[in-house]
């Protein structure tokens, strides 16, 4: 009884109705409007519904329904449940609608954190898309003494080994290892973004961007070289460093997209725990025979819905993921595998 249950809002600027974050306690509204709206133009009146005989408060200050919110400015909603006892703040946050079109031909790369340090800088590919490079970078900043160096190499780079221009060359590394700190950490490029949740490293990818169309197949080139020396771990829970070597095995990489269904964008998403497990997932494109490849090989794979559809009505996100070891969300791999993509697409 302490929640915004829906809002909607009229006008020109907005691009879609805005995604409220579930539960209770400290949460967020996410307000999406088109590209190039100005403050003037965030003067709007949401039309909000709580639950009966709760109380909505906006910056502190009592709310009536029907006036107008100036979302240039800061804006706090509160819901107190009519109980008295439940209480949620929303923290309104405005975004700019990205229609992510879902390729990348991989010739545009950006430099994050270039006013950092030298060995915190690295390369991704711009618009939208994200690497295991910030993991990489926290291993360095917190174990760079003792497990893998600030001046050793980063997972994901640039390179003019390419099928045209330039493309993403992912690497498995050997990142030495402890309860928190996999020995194997795999290279991965995908559409998302990426934010560090120490307990669990693999909730740091957030995979996929809002799909409004039906995805038909998924479209690009790769080659692989596995590494040497493949390290099975025993035990990815809760110790990411401890491995086995598995000398009867091979390297491969994984090459995915997945489509998946929520009940908002800002708040959903799938990441490296569940990204082929999920209930949610509707359609999965996969490379299944991808392996060893000396030099560039097409591919061309339609989504496989099983038996579930394509429901226009309904929300979903898409993601590419491409990764230097199919079993790196295990913490598995052979350090030294290298994948090289480009020309990634989605056909719709």
């Amino acid at each position: 009884g302490a929640t915004i249950e829906k809002m909607t809002i009229a006008g020109d600027a907005v691009a879609v109705q805005p995604d409220i974050e579930e539960g209770t306690g400290s949460k967020g509204i996410t307000v999406y409007v088109k590209p190039g709206t100005t403050a003037e133009q965030l003067n709007l009146v949401p039309t909000i519904q709580i639950a009966e005989g709760a109380v909505i408060t906006l910056n502190d200050e009592a709310y009536v329904s029907g006036t107008a919110v100036d979302f240039s400015k800061k804006a706090v909603f509160k819901v107190v449940a009519e109980s008295g006892k439940t209480k949620t703040t929303y923290t309104v946050v405005v975004q700019e609608w990205n229609d992510f079109d879902f390729r990348s031909d991989l010739n545009q790369w950006e430099t994050k954190h270039a006013t950092a340090a030298a060995w915190q800088q690295y390369e991704e590919p711009a618009n939208g898309w994200a690497t295991s490079n910030e993991g990489v970078k926290y291993i360095k900043l917190f174990y760079g003494s003792v497990l893998y160096g600030q001046d050793k190499p980063y997972a994901v780079t640039v390179t003019d080994d390419a099928k045209s221009g330039k493309a993403a060359r992912l690497e498995t590394l050997h990142t030495g290892g402890n309860a928190l700190v996999p020995k194997v950490t795999s290279g991965t490029v995908y559409c998302g973004t990426f934010k560090v949740v120490i307990t669990n490293t693999l909730k740091s990818t957030r995979f996929g961007y809002p799909c409004l169309k039906q995805p038909k197949s998924f479209k690009g080139s790769y080659k692989y070289t596995p590494g040497s020396t493949y390290y099975t771990c025993l035990n990815p829970a809760s110790d990411a460093g401890s491995v086995k070597e598995d000398q009867a095995k091979t390297d491969s990489p994984a090459i995915n997209a997945v489509l998946y269904e929520v009940n908002n964008y800002a708040y959903e998403y799938l990441d490296g725990t569940n990204l082929l497990t999920s209930d949610k997932i509707v359609a999965i494109a996969s490379v299944k025979d991808a392996g060893t490849q000396d030099s560039f090989k097409d591919f061309d794979v339609k989504f496989d819905f099983g038996k579930k559809q394509f429901d226009a009505t309904k929300k979903y996100k898409l993601a590419i993921v491409c990764s230097s070891s199919k079993e790196g969300d295990k913490f598995s791999g052979a350090p030294g595998s290298v994948l090289i993509v480009d020309d990634l697409e989605i056909v719709f």
